[in-house]
């Protein structure tokens, strides 16, 4: 019974010695896994401090790629356990240009557009993924410490590691022209020219077609300036000093009303004390309708003007009232038409002179054989002007006026629109890794950089250097040697009470 209390108790013994070793090397195994990221950023939490030292970053220009999405990915590599890494996308002013031998963007015309920070605890190959401007041009940077969202002179030239860059813009927009007469709902205006200039250069010309439209498109982020080669005859509300502003994929729309011209001037009347007149001439090529009317009285009227065509307007006399009127003037036309155009002019009542006949000579007759009798000489007889009977007067067209209508304006010439330069293809300017972006500061990056910012950590805790690296030894090899040990120590004692 002794013998058997005695095998149970070293068949554990060596069970337990097998288990502890077994268990090692399982627990040693287990600790020695990759250092690999994919979706979620490593745990800050499992670092006591970071190095921002961008000698711990291994990344090249090449490493950048805009996967054509609107989103841009940096790979990287890290040699050292708990560094910080950012990586940002930058945006350009969507109307800016390089000037010639320009490489980068100048740090303060660029806006921090999206970036990550993240604390790596391991060392190992990461990436991180921002978007990018949609059309603007753009620098992406991978640099080493916290993000920086707000650029200064110099920016982080002494922690950048790799960068890419974008230098065109591919943001474009249009304007479009919305013509009409007199009005925003009047009739559309045809052939009617217009310049678009843009940092004071002619820029592009066009003409509206018949429906009063013409569009500007694939125009760069800027202002501009819209001018009209307006017609004779006719007024414009376009202001020449108006700019306009387009941006990124936008359309503007610009109503603009031309008004024909329309003279007033006074006529004489054959009473005076009974009628006065006006003339009023359309000095435009298109039909004007238009609206009369006699401040302080009654009378009003309405009708249509002929292209470069007169009417009279004749009105009966207007005595003074002061109890109708606050002016002094009663006998005043306002005439009304297009989009709220009006003129006031008074009429002082001159009379029209009868022109006085002159009689015609007789020719002295030629003694001949017959005798020839002398014509009766003729006499012109004198026009008097019929006074208006009826209680409202009438529009009629002029017949004072003698000079000939103007002819018709000739045709506006055609212009050929001056077609802007067609933008660039995308251009991405490739830097040797070496090479530090320009406008950086005065930063020296083979002197900083052997500079290693780090967190300060209090003094009981282990420096990051001092870190023991799981997985570097294994101690299976020592649970080993130590269970053979502890075996044949057992067996030495078996033998030497066997041999007593």
């Amino acid at each position: 019974m002794r013998f058997f209390r005695k095998q149970v108790a070293l068949s554990l013994a060596f069970l337990l010695i097998f288990s502890i070793a077994f268990g090692s090397i399982a627990l040693a195994e287990g600790g020695n896994g990759d250092n690999s990221y994919e979706d979620d950023p490593p745990s800050e939490n499992s670092c006591e401090g970071y190095s921002s030292n961008r000698e711990y970053i291994i990344a090249t220009h090449s490493n950048i790629v805009d996967n054509g999405d609107g989103t841009a990915t940096a790979t990287f590599t890290t040699t050292e356990d708990c560094v910080r890494v950012s990586f940002s996308s930058y945006a350009g002013p969507a109307d800016w240009k390089p000037a010639p031998g320009e490489t980068t963007i100048p740090y303060q015309k660029q806006v921090h557009f999206d970036g990550y920070s993240i604390i790596y605890p391991k060392a190992g190959s990461h990436s991180i993924t921002v978007r990018l401007p949609s059309c603007q041009p753009y620098q992406l940077d991978i640099y080493s410490g916290d993000l920086i969202t707000k650029l200064g002179v110099g920016a982080h030239g002494d922690k950048i590691k790799a960068w890419k860059l974008k230098l065109t813009s591919t943001c474009t927009g249009s304007i479009v022209v919305n013509k009409h007469i007199n009005h925003s709902e009047g009739a559309p205006h045809a052939g009617i020219t217009f310049e678009l200039w843009h940092n004071d250069v002619l820029f592009r010309t066009g003409a509206t077609g018949e429906g009063g439209i013409l569009k500007f498109e694939d125009l760069p982020i800027g202002s501009y300036v819209l001018k009209e080669i307006t017609l004779t005859g006719f007024t414009t509300d376009l202001s020449s000093s108006e700019l306009i502003e387009v941006t990124a994929a936008s359309s503007v729309l610009q109503i603009v009303i031309n008004t024909p011209k329309l003279k007033l001037a006074t006529a004489c009347s054959a009473d005076p004390e009974a009628t006065r007149s006006w003339i009023v001439t359309n000095e435009s090529n298109i039909e004007v309708p238009f609206y009369w009317e006699v401040p302080g009285s009654s009378q009003t009227g309405e009708g249509n003007i002929p292209g470069n065509t007169s009417v009279t307007v004749s009105t009966y006399a207007v005595a003074s009232n002061p109890e109708l009127r606050t002016t002094a003037n009663p006998n005043t036309l306002t005439v009304i038409w297009g989009n709220e155009k009006e003129l006031s002019l008074v009429n002082s009542g001159e009379t029209c002179t009868t022109p006085t006949p002159t009689p015609s000579n007789s020719p002295t007759p030629t003694p001949t054989t017959s005798t020839t009798p002398t014509p009766t000489p003729e006499t012109t007889p004198t026009i008097t002007p019929t006074t208006p009977t009826t209680p409202r007067p009438e529009t009629t067209p002029s017949s004072a006026p003698t000079n000939t209508p103007s002819a018709t304006p000739s045709a506006t010439p055609e212009v050929t629109p001056t077609v802007s330069p067609t933008p660039k293809e995308t251009e991405v300017v490739i830097i040797d890794d070496e090479q530090p972006p320009v406008g950086g500061g005065d930063v020296d990056p083979e002197v900083d950089s052997a500079t290693d910012t780090v967190i300060d950590v209090l003094d009981e805790q282990v420096p990051l250097d001092t870190l023991p690296k799981t997985g570097a030894s294994s101690p299976v090899p020592y649970y080993l040697i130590g269970a053979f040990a502890l075996t044949a120590g057992i067996i030495s004692i078996r033998k030497q009470k066997q041999s007593k």
